[in-house]
């Protein structure tokens, strides 16, 4: 499994059939802001998995990971945004996006 962080923002990463990758954000909901998925490179990656890890103390940022496997040969986009879930009007604080080829 590949791991990549938010330092991976704007890049592109290569991936093999069936591999999987693994997104990890630093998260602190205690702001009301949270990562969004919105898009999982549907057609040749697929969603694994999602899941939040608390900060060690009340207050501190916590990482959400998310699961990726590649599918099927091609390319696509993996786009997060981070905002508040009320403020849909709002353009995201924040955007991650990474660019996946994935080969057979």
């Amino acid at each position: 499994m590949k791991q990549i962080t938010e330092d991976s923002n704007g890049t592109e990463i290569d991936l093999a059939a069936g591999e999987t990758l693994e997104v990890r954000l630093q998260e602190n909901r205690s702001t009301g802001f949270k990562w969004v998925l919105e898009s999982a490179g549907e057609g040749v990656c697929a969603l694994a998995g999602d899941a939040f890890e608390k900060g060690s103390a009340i207050g501190q940022p916590g990482t959400h990971r998310w699961e990726f496997r590649a599918e099927r040969p091609g390319s696509t986009i993996i786009t997060l945004s981070h905002q508040r879930p009320w403020e849909e009007k709002q353009s995201p604080a924040r955007r991650f996006t990474l660019r996946v080829r994935v080969s057979e």
